[in-house]
């Protein structure tokens, strides 16, 4: 028991210590920015990692790892995927520091296309491989090609990431996802290959206004084939 003051619970201990605890009301409907709203990408990872702060600065830290557990699953329940929830809550770089083990998206600045890929590296070395392979005609990436073939100029500014794993097979896999829930994708087919029919059928599988997330399509990551 404790008694509650705004977004914390002051709690007395056996030994008569006051502790701080990070409180909800019994009403709190646990809605945040959702992933797939049209909001900027950095917007909704800033939201996460104030909350994640906020935790951290205002409760004792005995608990902290109930407090993030319970962050985690709203955070899910907002449609955000695993992998990014975990490299955030739980292994976060610290900001401006770069991180690897991403897929990410790059958006085409003179069409509606947009390229998906993965990398182990960072994406800031990823996006400068991209570049070069343009200038060479051997490397038939989507992208290179796409910005060959049709004389059109990928918005590199403007690159998002859209989810951590530092797992090779799980990253592909959510390459793939990816890829599969963007029709405007300038991917080649093969890149999409190693997806099951199962899968590409449920993430085909959209409700009304409401794009299908990572957590009901895979329920959970180790769901990889």
């Amino acid at each position: 028991m404790g008694v509650p003051f705004l977004d914390t619970r002051v709690i007395r201990n056996t030994d008569g210590d006051l502790r701080l605890d990070w409180y909800r009301k019994p009403t709190h409907s646990g809605r945040y920015l959702h992933y797939y709203s049209n909001h900027p990408h950095r917007q909704k990872i800033n939201m996460i990692l104030g909350l994640k702060n906020r935790i951290q600065r205002i409760s004792h830290q005995t608990f902290h790892q109930k407090n993030l557990k319970l962050l985690f699953n709203s955070m899910l329940n907002n449609g955000y995927p695993k992998g990014l929830l975990t490299r955030l809550l739980y292994n976060s770089a610290p900001p401006g520091q770069p991180m690897s083990g991403v897929v990410y998206r790059v958006p085409c600045s003179t069409c509606e296309e947009v390229y998906i890929g993965q990398t182990s590296q960072t994406v800031k070395r990823r996006i400068t491989q991209h570049i070069s392979d343009i200038k060479n005609p051997d490397k038939t990436c989507a992208l290179a090609e796409h910005v060959r073939r049709k004389d059109h100029r990928m918005d590199y500014g403007a690159v998002e990431v859209l989810d951590f794993e530092n797992n090779t097979r799980k990253r592909c896999f959510l390459e793939m996802f990816h890829i599969k829930s963007h029709n405007n994708s300038m991917n080649y087919r093969r890149d999409i290959e190693g997806i099951s029919n199962i899968y590409s059928y449920l993430i085909n599988l959209k409700e009304p206004h409401r794009p299908p997330t990572m957590s009901s399509v895979l329920l959970g990551a180790d769901a990889v084939t």
